[in-house]
């Protein structure tokens, strides 16, 4: 069946006389579709074949101004204050869970967030929207 689902068929009542009902089960996807590079403006994430994730992102607070986390500039490029250091779990064909070990600025709440592979080519990961390899309009992404 399309989309990795198992299709089982459950016998109702006597197998003989009876149809059969369908039921689908989702399976859960592998790491690797969820490996590359994802990015958008003052976010970007790597996920390893392996599973493990990091990203680093924009805090939106200035270093000169406020204690760390925060970001900074090196020269005219701004340099992220935020890391995130994490695992991914398969949970269906589409998506996973994002175990956080470490996450210095708040990206995910709670330390744990959903990653999802969209149909567009994008990924969603908590509420941010990314872009990828697969992307095919990446305007919304930024810089």
């Amino acid at each position: 069946m399309a989309g990795g689902a198992c299709e089982r068929a459950s016998p109702i009542g006597d197998e003989s006389s009876s149809p059969t009902a369908t039921s689908v089960v989702a399976t859960p996807a592998s790491v690797a579709q969820f490996a590359g590079t994802w990015y958008r403006h003052g976010v970007g994430a790597r996920v390893a074949e392996s599973g493990d994730i990091e990203a680093s992102y924009r805090t939106y607070r200035w270093c000169t101004d406020e204690p760390p986390p925060c970001d900074r500039l090196n020269g005219s490029e701004i340099v992220s204050g935020g890391r995130l250091v994490g695992r991914i779990e398969p949970s269906t064909s589409r998506s996973a869970r994002i175990v956080v070990n470490s996450d210095s600025a708040g990206l995910v709440a709670d330390g744990e967030a959903v990653f999802e592979l969209l149909e567009d080519g994008k990924a969603r990961l908590g509420d941010v929207f990314l872009c990828g390899q697969q992307t095919v309009d990446t305007r919304e992404c930024g810089a």
